[in-house]
């Protein structure tokens, strides 16, 4: 951040992020090679088709498809990042303790069909249509964050989460670390499958967690005030910032498990200007600077496509009972799986419907909609009227 040469600066990085290529560039060639024999004896071409087969972006044309859709070209190269935050103003938050924050948010949660019983200061029942979920316990810490205890399987046991808050929600990441941690309890005790894998491992993969994301963006309705950082504020810069530079790890982890001479990203230093204003000679150095190339491999873009894919539902079922989609996404009492439930909300669960709704939801988030796609919705939602008890 100190450093005006914007040369030095770039030469600073692009070396600390080739630092690890010499005692890293072995063993990941040896993880590369036992990838590529282990999908080549099961008939695929690479890893990267191998382990794609089986998601909801089935193909690595596919999961470039998305990756190119959610591209956006910085106006600033990552060694200029520092003098960037430094020069913005974070945004600015009204302070609630962290007993305010809770009892915001499980007021939102109650047209969900959700209710709490307080057994005691630190100790919650969460009950979903009268019907008992599990127990929350509470706790401060330094840090907002969740700790799954023990998981809910139907007919078998109540799950048990601890939810641990900071005593002042002061800054802006403050509350959405809060909303993500609720909603990570809130989703693990929702479970409404009666057999225990079912409700920890779903499949597909990229499926998997995209209730939770779209919780999260219900949650963040709790407050008078956005949740959003304020335009060119430091948590915005930040956000863009992280969200371009995973997209770019993305296409790394993608093309180093594919076959040679068939990758969608042959050459990677076109990628990574396409996300940043700026050249990197050496980019082929990153796939040895960042962990989760070898153990997510190309399945790095989870995260990514959970997070766009629950802004796709949210923007697409604005008219919906928000009970409606609780139970179909996080419920899912009759064990739906994820393509059934995406094509029970947008027609159609093929990727490129999917892309194409993401890329709708990006340039459509402000408008509103008063229709609901659901089948059998004969009501719109106007005021957070609870479905039937069952």
């Amino acid at each position: 951040m100190q450093q005006a040469d914007g040369d030095c600066r770039a030469k600073v990085w692009r070396t600390y992020q080739g630092r690890a290529r010499l005692r890293n560039q072995l063993p990941l060639s040896s993880v590369f090679a036992l990838r590529q024999e282990q999908a080549k004896a099961l008939g695929y071409p690479s890893y990267s088709d191998f382990i794609l087969s089986s998601q909801l972006l089935s193909t690595p044309s596919d999961v470039a498809k998305f990756l190119d859709a959610s591209t956006q070209k910085l106006d600033y190269a990552p060694w200029d990042m520092g003098r960037e935050l430094q020069q913005a103003q974070s945004t600015k938050m009204v302070a609630l303790k962290g007993s305010e924050v809770l009892k915001a948010l499980f007021d939102h949660l109650k047209p969900l069909g959700l209710t709490t019983e307080q057994i005691n200061d630190d100790w919650l029942r969460v009950y979903h249509h009268g019907r008992l979920q599990g127990e929350l316990l509470i706790s401060e810490g330094k840090h907002n964050r969740h700790k799954m205890l023990r998981r809910a399987v139907v007919g078998q046991q109540t799950g048990q989460s601890e939810l641990v808050l900071k005593p002042q929600q002061v800054k802006l990441k403050d509350y959405q670390t809060a909303v993500s941690s609720l909603s990570a309890a809130i989703a693990q005790l929702s479970g409404g499958g009666r057999y225990y894998l079912n409700n920890s491992l779903e499949l597909p993969q990229d499926g998997a967690g995209v209730g939770k994301a779209w919780l999260e963006r219900y949650l963040a309705g709790a407050f008078a005030f956005s949740l959003k950082p304020a335009p060119g504020s430091r948590e915005q810069l930040a956000e863009e910032y992280q969200q371009q530079l995973k997209v770019f790890r993305a296409k790394v982890a993608l093309a180093s498990f594919e076959a040679f001479g068939n990758s969608q990203y042959p050459q990677l230093h076109k990628a990574f200007e396409a996300s940043f204003n700026g050249s990197w000679p050496e980019v082929s150095d990153y796939s040895y600077s960042f962990g989760a190339i070898s153990d997510q491999g190309p399945l790095y873009y989870l995260g990514l496509w959970q997070q766009q894919l629950a802004k796709a539902i949210d923007v697409h079922t604005r008219g919906c009972n928000p009970a409606q989609l609780f139970d179909l996404l996080l419920v899912n009492e009759s064990a739906q799986p994820m393509a059934a439930r995406l094509q029970s909300l947008f027609g159609a669960a093929d990727a490129a419907t999917l892309i194409r709704r993401i890329r709708d939801a990006n340039t459509q988030e402000n408008r509103s909609t008063d229709t609901c796609p659901l089948p059998g919705s004969d009501e719109q939602y106007p005021g957070g009227q609870e479905p039937a008890q069952r």
